[in-house]
């Protein structure tokens, strides 16, 4: 949803892919997966209707991704109350939830943008 959001408030360009279509790379990123055989993975062409943004306000996708970082710092949280000090996962759960409040300052930052008044 960030990315989107910058994205749509020109603060992001999208970059200049030239080492293969995003038919490959989508294929690419999610063979691992392919072992899997539930839920099914779902083609490139659903992955692009499915998660598409056009006609959605800047304002809105900003909102969605300060909703998921909140939730990230729930489970973060959660996470560091439950798991002993020694884990691999609580370090991880560390990391999250630094990632998680950075990024959602940087949302209520853009928040305050004059562009983004514009454009929500």
């Amino acid at each position: 949803h960030l990315l989107c959001a910058l994205r749509k408030l020109g603060l992001l360009h999208k970059p200049t892919m030239t080492f293969g279509t995003a038919e490959l790379r989508f294929s690419r990123r999610f063979e691992v997966l392919s072992c899997f055989k539930r839920p099914a993975l779902r083609t490139h062409a659903e992955f692009v209707a499915e998660t598409s943004v056009a006609g959605v306000s800047a304002a809105r996708i900003v909102q969605a991704a300060a909703d998921s970082f909140d939730d990230a710092k729930v489970v973060a949280n959660r996470a560091l109350k439950e798991l002993p000090m020694h884990d691999t996962l609580h370090d991880a759960s560390k990391q999250l939830l630094r990632a998680a409040v950075m990024n959602g300052l940087l949302c209520a930052r853009l928040k305050a943008l004059p562009v983004f008044a514009e454009l929500g």
